[in-house]
């Protein structure tokens, strides 16, 4: 059964349904890799919504290659990682003022009542993976925790010669075998500030973020994105999958 996850109501009682509906979460690990040779013609109808046979055409039409080489994409950009594969980013999506739990969504950062959401976000411009929606409130290092993505990347993108693969963040998260994040400080050496101009090519994560709200203008309209009143949470999340 899905897990619901309330949003607000930490500490006050939320009456209304709406909100958490909004919130919905399945925690459900879905993602388990397949065989597409071996699915049937059923299970391939039921996963995609399309005949197995008219896979290969979709891929064709849709100019999807057989395979993606993404550190060697990244690294082709004058990057000074050789073996990272996306970058990781946090987005606050603005919302309406709420009537209750206002500082629980209330982002200091931006000064926005909002709800965040993590994304991994490969060199094409594919959303690799996200996680949300929580509160407005929290950092980015609390909703790299809470997502469990570390642990996904540690099972994941290592390879079976014990290459590991690491995903470039911002420095608001933490340095670890699969994350990397640029160096800090006022004065560093001049190696350092060839490593961070790895900044550079992340921007691609945020023109992601920036094609969402041009396809979906809606979600850049925070006086209309109401918590109580519309399932905020699962349209935000849904948008770039569409």
């Amino acid at each position: 059964m899905a897990n619901f996850r309330l949003l607000a109501a930490m500490d006050e009682e939320i009456e209304d349904e709406l909100l958490l509906l909004s919130c919905y979460k399945d925690n459900s690990n879905s993602g388990d890799a397949f065989n597409f040779d071996e699915l049937s013609a059923e299970a391939c109808k039921k996963l995609f919504r399309f005949e197995k046979d008219d896979i290969p055409n979709l891929c064709t039409a849709l100019g999807i290659p057989d395979s993606f080489e993404y550190a060697d994409a990244i690294a082709a950009r004058d990057a000074p990682l050789l073996n990272c594969w996306g970058f990781i980013d946090g987005t606050v999506r603005p919302l309406c003022r709420p009537t209750t739990n206002q500082r629980i969504l209330f982002n200091g950062h931006k000064r926005v009542h909002a709800i965040k959401f993590q994304s991994i976000v490969s060199p094409n411009g594919l959303v690799a993976n996200m996680y949300g929606p929580i509160e407005g409130r929290r950092h980015d290092a609390g909703l790299l925790r809470e997502s469990g993505i570390c642990g996904e990347l540690q099972t994941h993108i290592t390879t079976p010669t014990g290459d590991i693969y690491v995903i470039y963040g911002d420095p608001a998260y933490p340095m670890t075998t699969h994350i990397i994040k640029p160096f800090r400080g006022g004065v560093i050496s001049a190696a350092q500030a060839r490593f961070n101009k790895m900044s550079a090519v992340r921007t691609c994560v945020e023109w992601t973020f920036g094609k969402i709200l041009t396809l979906f203008a809606f979600l850049d309209y925070k006086k209309n994105l109401k918590l109580y009143l519309q399932p905020v949470g699962n349209i935000t999340w849904l948008a770039p999958f569409l």
